[in-house]
Parts: C-alpha cells; structure tokens; sequence
C-alpha cells in the first residue's frame, strides 16, 4: 500500500514536469524568453516528487500522501492555469533591448519584402554603439522594431545607393514630420521611406534613417 501511494505521487509528479516541460518549449520560441519566471511552474513536480519520497520511506501513511495528493493536484492545477496566463502576459508585453535577441525578433518582422531586403538579418560584426528596441504586438497595441549603430563609411554608401532605389520618399527627416504637420525629425539624417500608411495614427511605416555627418544608420519598422 506504501509503494502504491508513492506510485500515486510520483505519477502526478511526472504529469506535473511534463506540464512545465511543455510551458518551457513554447518559451523557449518566444524573442526573449522568460526563464527565470518559467522555472517558478517547476516547483509543483518538485512537490510532488518530496511528497512521494516522504510517502515511500514511511514518513506519510499511505493514506496521508494519498489526501495530500489530491488536495496539491487541485491547488496546483488552478494556481499553475493562473500562472501560465500571466506568465503569457508578461511574455507579449516585454520590451526587448538585449541584441543577443535580435536575430530572433527580426524573425517576426521580415516576412515584409522591404524589411527582409534593407533591414539587417543579424547586427553586422564591425556595428559600433548598437541600440536595440523590439515590442511586440499585444492587444491593441502596436509592434514596433528598431536598430541603429554606427557604421563603416563604405556601408553607409552602400546603403544610401540601394535605398535611394527602393525609397517611396527620401529627405530631411524633419522635412517628413513637417509635411505630416508634427514636430519631430533626427538632426541631419535623410529619411529613406521604404513604405507607410496612416503616419501619426493606426498603421504600417517602415523606414531607414541615415546620419552621413555622424556615421549612424537607424533600421524602423512599427506596425499599429
């Protein structure tokens, strides 16, 4: 009867780890995954796993593990559903800025031919000063993609000939907010506008900023 309670509670144990081991894959595909809050859904198995050994050397009458059992099966089952809704949560909500990430965020943007084409699929090695932000779309809110770093000089030829080609409109970026009746604009930069819709309001803008005087190329993409 002993080890049939034991049985009991290492069975839910494994349901459990398979349960955290299914949370963990699906994490693991996110842009930034959360580890250190997933980690907090192994603690139900870990339990399980205490109470079943405790059950196995005698220390719970078979009775005992076997209550104590269902009670934590139910506790954890609703606890772990909570969880795992905000572990969902915080997961679409997190902003990344770690460029160890960006390979993995571009991946979510560049079915867009313009950004697959002028957009870098992975942060060039000679980059200097790398800015990194990705926010994923969540609810209502916009997704909303942006790099820039410092170049070599022959990138930023390179770069300005291929965009000069592609752009829908290229210029001031100030010259861009002021047609658009906004204030805004970065220094001297020449705005590349591969494509856009609704500026200033819902919709889709990609586009590439170029500072030839500072040496610093700016990578956009935002989706509302």
């Amino acid at each position: 009867m002993k080890d049939k309670a034991g049985l009991l509670t290492f069975a839910a144990g494994g349901l459990a780890l398979s349960c955290f081991l299914l949370v963990a894959g699906a994490m693991a595909t996110a842009v930034q995954p959360l580890w250190s809050r997933t980690l907090v859904l192994l603690l139900p198995a870990l339990v399980f796993f205490a109470v079943g050994a405790a059950a196995r050397k005698g220390s719970l009458s078979p009775r005992a593990a076997a209550v104590l059992t269902a009670v934590l099966a139910a506790v954890f089952f609703f606890l772990s559903l909570c969880y795992v809704f905000l572990l969902s949560i915080w997961t679409a909500t997190t902003v990344t800025t770690e460029v160890k990430y960006y390979t993995r965020a571009f991946a979510q943007i560049d079915s867009n031919e313009a950004v697959s084409v002028h957009f870098p699929a992975s942060v060039p090695e000679d980059a200097r000063d790398v800015e990194f932000t990705y926010m994923p779309r969540f609810l209502q809110g916009g997704e909303v993609f942006r790099l820039s770093y410092t170049a070599p000089e022959d990138e930023i030829l390179r770069r300005s000939i291929s965009l000069q080609a592609a752009a829908e409109w290229s210029g001031p970026d100030a010259e861009w907010f002021r047609m658009h009746g906004q204030p805004g604009g970065e220094g001297d930069s020449v705005r590349y506008q591969l494509f856009g819709s609704g500026f200033g309001n819902h919709g889709e803008e990609c586009c590439v900023l170029i500072d030839r005087a500072g040496g610093r190329i700016a990578f956009y993409y935002s989706d509302w």
